[in-house]
């Protein structure tokens, strides 16, 4: 009886609106965690994915939220995916060499040029082309 009460006043799930400047935002805060703690600025330990954050991170929660699985653009999907894994790969190493007293060679890993800032990069402009894709008329969602 109780959990047909329940779930007689709970809310439907809404699609919420995918916003790439909140998840760039996101990104920004998380990179700028990451290079104070490689440079020594910050000793807070970083929570790094597991193995990559495809339900941790804010794209991965509107992805697997009712708004994202109406996303018809897989190759976007795809590009969106494996940016954010090589984004964070780049970023185990960088806090791992970091961790092992390697600090030189953890700078060194997230300079212009090196798979780190690339990956980075490549996840900014995946999340402003979804973000412009939802906000268009005719749009890549159901």
């Amino acid at each position: 009886m109780i959990s047909w009460l329940r779930k007689l006043t709970q809310q439907p799930e809404v699609a919420q609106p995918f916003s790439g400047v909140k998840a760039i935002q996101a990104h920004l805060d998380y990179r700028s965690q990451l290079e104070d703690y490689v440079f020594g600025k910050s000793t807070e330990a970083l929570k790094l994915p597991k193995n990559c954050c495809h339900g941790e991170c804010m794209l991965g929660k509107w992805l697997h939220s009712e708004g994202g699985k109406h996303c018809k653009d897989i190759g976007l999907l795809d590009s969106l995916s494996m940016s954010c894994e090589e984004f964070h790969e780049a970023a185990a190493q960088a806090v791992l060499l970091a961790d092992m007293g390697e600090t030189e060679q953890a700078i060194a890993a997230l300079q212009d040029g090196q798979k780190y800032a690339d990956a980075s990069e490549k996840f900014q402009e995946h999340l402003a082309t979804l973000h412009i894709s939802y906000m268009q008329p005719n749009n890549i969602f159901a």
